[in-house]
């Protein structure tokens, strides 16, 4: 992501079977180490497990595809000076108990200019 580019996140969703009533949406964001979950962005503390965050989905995990929006469209800030850095994003559905994952862990490595 550069200056000026346009930014945001959509997670999508694809159910082949049943609906899931009470799954969780775990979306996070690492930067140098440090974690930040989203719908609230807070920072994750490992020690006290504060900061983390999800979305239930308040129909379940609906049969079929799904978009969801996690994040607006917004213009990439123009006040970079070109060093580039990595971060990843995470993301995961899992039980009502929020003890299991249902498919596959999402991991999407991007990087911006600051």
């Amino acid at each position: 992501v550069q200056s000026c580019d346009s930014f945001w996140i959509d997670i999508d969703l694809w159910n082949p079977g049943t609906t899931l009533p009470g799954v969780k949406l775990v979306v996070a964001l690492e930067y140098l180490g440090n974690f930040w979950f989203l719908p609230s962005w807070a920072a994750f503390n490992p020690d006290t497990g504060q900061g983390f965050d999800y979305y239930d989905l308040p129909e379940g995990l609906k049969n079929g595809q799904e978009t969801i929006n996690v994040l607006p469209a917004f213009s990439w800030p123009d006040e970079t000076v070109g060093v580039y850095t990595e971060a990843t994003f995470y993301g995961a559905l899992l039980t009502p108990d929020m003890s299991t994952l249902i498919g596959e862990l999402d991991i999407e490595v991007w990087g911006f200019k600051y």
